[in-house]
């Protein structure tokens, strides 16, 4: 999905990819409490801006919110919009769905090549392909 901002256009998804490439992710603790794979949004607005996809704070916190609008990213409790914070937020389920699919779609391979493919890869790929073949039977 692609937006505007003063004539800037962004592309969400593209966005997105890069949040899971460059940001750390991983898991945390906070109030004693376990979030799995989560990024802190202080760090997601430093990358918005040294990357020159945001101009200023102002700029990145208003993407980090758009991400949330569009349901890309969310709070880890829904408690907070994007906030230049050490806050804790996730993918969205739709946007993991979003990105298996275009996973399966990006493979490519010779046929003499070997392909090494973890047993968690392998079950994210069957629930993929398991799930776009109910949405088609709809």
């Amino acid at each position: 999905m692609a937006v505007s901002l003063r004539r800037k256009t962004f592309d969400l998804d593209n966005i997105a990819k890069q949040i899971a490439e460059n940001v750390e992710i991983k898991d945390r603790t906070h109030h004693f409490r376990l979030h799995k794979q989560c990024f802190v949004g202080s760090d997601v607005v430093k990358y918005f801006i040294i990357t020159g996809l945001a101009k200023n704070v102002s700029e990145a916190v208003w993407l980090g919110n758009l991400l949330i609008k569009e349901d890309y990213i969310k709070h880890v409790a829904y408690a907070h919009g994007f906030k230049n914070e050490k806050l804790l937020y996730e993918f969205t389920e739709e946007m993991k769905e979003r990105a298996s699919r275009s996973a399966l779609l990006s493979i490519s391979f010779s046929p003499n090549e070997n392909i090494l493919i973890s047993d968690e890869e392998l079950e994210e790929l069957g629930y993929a392909i398991y799930h776009s073949s109910l949405i088609k039977d709809r």
